[in-house]
């Protein structure tokens, strides 16, 4: 379940950092996430992005 960011304290991140951690799919699925992101390059993620979807 998302923390929203107002509620985030080091109390709240460290337990979802701990349920993370403790939940093999979970796991898995960061590990994935973070070498997609790592085997990424500046210009492959802007010209992924769907027209329109910059955050100001």
């Amino acid at each position: 379940m998302p923390i929203p960011y107002k509620r985030v304290s080091e109390e709240t991140l460290a337990k979802a950092i701990e349920v993370v951690l403790g939940d093999e799919m979970m796991r898995s699925k960061a590990q994935e996430l973070g070498e997609k992101i790592r085997g990424e390059t500046m210009v492959e993620r802007v010209t992924e992005r769907p027209k329109g979807a910059w955050i100001v």
